[in-house]
């Protein structure tokens, strides 16, 4: 008997949530093992996909709950709910990251001291977290497909593994570049290289959680759904 979409769509979030648990660890691991800002906010990316994914699995379960007098129009509006709140944590991250970041680019620009990198945890967390987050980005798109493609819920996951990987690898790669800068003119930059990689990340994935928390927003403020949706709605109604 082939597992219906609820089913699926819970085995997948629950890898899902297990797998960004050791994301999450790692990250702060790393981090602190190699003294870098850019694998915490990373590590801290995942935590919130981890807690996110926790949430997810309530709603899972709560959406396939009939209408009643409380919601006539049913429990679809957690969905948005769950999206657009999980978007702010994001934002509220990156917000802390950039922060820090900034004040440690003072601190060195003014004499200050910041700690050094310590190189070997980075390759090491950076090589893990890409076969981990791709390979749960494959997982969520396989299982959306198997149930129809109608989960907004996996559908979410899938991006923000990807979004994850690439994350891992912009923040790996950008701080083993950093080591090649010794001895040559550029030096002087990398002590904040870290710092530098940390805005640089944040700048190229806060357009993510933007567009997330503004879909949200429009659908539960009960704007009117895509064109191409509507189509496709009125389409199926044709053929009824």
């Amino acid at each position: 008997m082939p597992a219906s979409a609820e089913s699926i769509e819970r085995r997948s979030l629950e890898v899902g949530k297990w797998a960004n648990l050791v994301m999450g660890i790692s990250g702060v691991a790393a981090a602190y093992a190699s003294h870098s800002d850019a694998l915490l906010v990373d590590g801290l990316y995942s935590a919130v996909n981890f807690f996110s994914a926790i949430v997810a699995a309530r709603i899972s379960a709560s959406i396939l709950r009939p209408a009643d007098r409380r919601f006539p129009f049913g429990y679809d509006a957690y969905e948005a709910l769950y999206v657009k709140y999980r978007s702010l944590v994001l934002l509220g991250i990156m917000a802390f990251a950039m922060f820090g970041a900034v004040s440690k680019i003072i601190t060195y620009a003014t004499g200050g001291q910041v700690p050094e990198l310590v190189f070997g945890p980075i390759l090491i967390y950076m090589v893990v977290m890409l076969v981990i987050c791709f390979g749960l980005a494959f997982w969520h798109r396989y299982n959306w497909q198997q149930s129809g493609e109608r989960s907004e819920l996996l559908s979410t996951e899938s991006r923000a593994a990807v979004v994850d990987g690439v994350i891992s690898a912009g923040a790996g790669g950008g701080l083993l570049a950093a080591a090649l800068l010794r001895g040559t003119s550029l030096e002087f930059i990398v002590p904040v290289s870290d710092s530098i990689i940390v805005l640089i990340m944040c700048a190229f994935i806060i357009s993510q959680p933007v567009k997330m928390f503004l879909q949200s927003l429009h659908e539960v403020a009960g704007g009117a759904a895509e064109a191409e949706f509507v189509q496709s709605a009125l389409a199926c109604t044709k053929r009824l």
